[in-house]
């Protein structure tokens, strides 16, 4: 499967607009590391979804970017 890790804006909803980053997850456990470097200050959602679609696996994680 071609799972994926997306980060979104906070509040949005996967497939409901545009990610800001991310990294393919293709085995079933690990993980995936980000740069950050090119994100804003604030929080945001992470999502892990399904086989290159926008179905997701999991409820969102929440990420806060602090500089």
């Amino acid at each position: 499967f071609d799972n994926w890790v997306g980060i979104y804006p906070y509040g949005q909803l996967a497939g409901g607009g545009e990610w800001r980053s991310f990294q393919w997850a293709v085995d079933s456990s690990g993980s995936v590391v980000f740069d950050t470097g090119n994100l804003s200050p604030g929080k945001y959602y992470v999502y892990l979804n399904y086989d290159d679609t926008y179905r997701v696996l999991t409820a969102p994680l929440t990420l806060r970017i602090t500089r």
